[in-house]
């Protein structure tokens, strides 16, 4: 059982608001009479004990992640009824000193604490059942991401044994540092049992393969970075995400005279990177050629699901792609030479 991230502020209102849910249908099962004081209390008592559960729960979380499935269970069980209790034995207290006819026992408890007992029973049946569904859209993705990344090796394939064929015949003494850059983004592609690396790693795929162009290109192909991120070795994204969109412009942003002309900006702010990639509109013929827009658009679906933003411009000179994703910090990686 894994207890989910409900400390955010969006988890928190969709909890509150399904607990109000149950509650009004609790109120219309039990209750005989449609009484809005009567509802208030039911609203009270059980938003309460959830709010109680899910402060205690959020807190403990890290700690509790460290113990044992079965220790997990009984510590949030343990959580559950700890604040139940507190919450029953609080309101029996006041509605006591405010209403003098009020009757409470042991026995009304001890129904209140079976009842709670159960209801928390079926609280861990679920989180475990939604673990489990989280682990198989887990393994699901994966397999997802190796199936999208498996569809650029033909495409670098093709197009850099065409530059290199082209520098042996034209700059044979460029040639071998040719083929070192297309190894470096070759042992990238084929690393599969390694989705993510740092940002700097991703810039330096991005210059292997700008290489491989100018060699191609020459001074026809010119590419402007505007880069304000303090340092990039920090921040981990998947590998392979922003090379495909460069090489995507390089491919559809020729212009008659073959010049290429590449704007690519990168910002960050407290909790997003941001990559704008700005190419002039070409009238290549080459539509098979580009790593599809698309295929990076399901590559960040399938990993942030509705935590990144993706957007393309076109105007009739001009064609933009923006990307925005989540930071986040990588603990360690291998520094591509």
């Amino acid at each position: 059982m894994k207890i989910p991230n409900i400390c955010k502020n969006s988890s928190l209102l969709a909890v509150i608001l399904y607990n109000q849910m149950i509650i009004i249908c609790l109120f219309c099962v039990i209750e005989e009479q449609w009484r809005l004081d009567i509802l208030g209390q039911y609203t009270i008592y059980l938003q309460w004990c959830v709010l109680g559960i899910m402060f205690f729960a959020c807190l403990f979380r890290k700690n509790i992640h460290r113990l044992s499935e079965i220790n997990r269970i009984l510590a949030f069980f343990l959580i559950c009824m700890t604040v139940f209790t507190c919450v029953e034995l609080s309101s029996a207290s006041i509605l006591k000193s405010f209403f003098y006819d009020f009757e409470y026992n042991h026995t009304i408890f001890f129904k209140r604490f079976l009842g709670f007992a159960i209801f928390s029973v079926l609280i861990i049946r679920l989180m475990a059942l939604l673990g489990t569904l989280e682990k198989r859209s887990l393994a699901e993705s994966e397999s997802k991401m190796v199936a999208l990344q498996a569809r650029i090796k033909p495409h670098f394939l093709f197009n850099s044994l065409n530059t290199i064929s082209e520098l042996v015949a034209s700059a044979p003494e460029h040639a071998e540092s040719a083929i070192n850059s297309l190894a470096v983004l070759f042992r990238a592609n084929l690393e599969t049992n390694r989705q993510n690396h740092s940002l700097a790693n991703e810039l330096k795929l991005c210059e292997k393969y700008i290489e491989l162009e100018a060699w191609r290109l020459g001074p026809k192909l010119s590419i402007t970075w505007n880069n304000d991120i303090q340092d990039s070795s920090f921040w981990q994204i998947p590998k392979l995400l922003f090379q495909p969109l460069i090489e995507n412009s390089v491919v559809h942003g020729k212009l008659d005279d073959g010049s290429v002309n590449i704007i690519i900006d990168l910002k960050e702010s407290k909790k997003y990177l941001s990559i704008k990639i700005t190419n002039d509109i070409g009238n290549s013929e080459q539509s098979g050629n580009g790593i599809a827009v698309e295929n990076i658009r399901e590559r960040l679906f399938t990993l942030y699901d509705d935590q990144y933003k993706f957007k393309v411009n076109q105007s009739s000179a001009k064609y933009s792609v923006i990307m925005q994703i989540p930071k986040i910090t990588l603990i360690a990686d291998k520094v591509i030479s």
